[in-house]
């Protein structure tokens, strides 16, 4: 998630997923790559990826640094996911590769995050409302324009 969220000016934001309802394996919930945060076959994703900044940057789509689960499976790692309950919580750093398994079915998926960071590290101030009650960042440069390649040149796949 740091490339959402300022560079990760505040190391110790950590991200809460959290459903909303019943998720079955077949619905698709949150999967993590254990150990991407921390394991060194993760560095150089870490030094590269995890320093990208996706408003100040020039690489643009959704961000995401793959589709591919097998293709972030070669750096470390295992991924894993579960069945969720009402009351789950799934805590992980802003370095932690992660995403959703498919929904096999026909109903929707519910589930929110949302972000903690100790009181005395830096807020990003694109996610924080400001005096009009708005939240900056979405409205922000990436947010407007990611899929206009004059504006983003580079793929995350020509970042690679």
């Amino acid at each position: 998630d740091t490339v959402y969220m300022g560079n990760c000016k505040a190391p110790s934001l950590l991200t809460c997923w959290i459903p909303m309802m019943e998720i079955s394996a077949q619905m698709g919930g949150i999967a993590v790559c254990r150990g991407s945060s921390s394991e060194p076959g993760f560095a150089k994703v870490r030094d590269t990826y995890g320093r990208l900044d996706l408003d100040t940057g020039d690489v643009g789509g959704t961000g995401w640094f793959s589709e591919d689960p097998e293709e972030v499976s070669r750096f470390g790692g295992h991924w894993q996911t579960a069945e969720f309950q009402v009351g789950d919580v799934v805590v992980f750093p802003m370095h932690t590769m992660h995403g959703s398994t498919v929904n096999q079915t026909d109903r929707w998926r519910i589930s929110f995050d949302v972000r903690w960071q100790p009181e005395d590290e830096v807020l990003d101030p694109r996610w924080v409302r400001d005096a009009n009650g708005t939240i900056p960042g979405t409205r922000s440069r990436w947010a407007l324009h990611r899929d206009d390649r004059k504006e983003y040149p580079k793929t995350m796949e020509m970042a690679k």
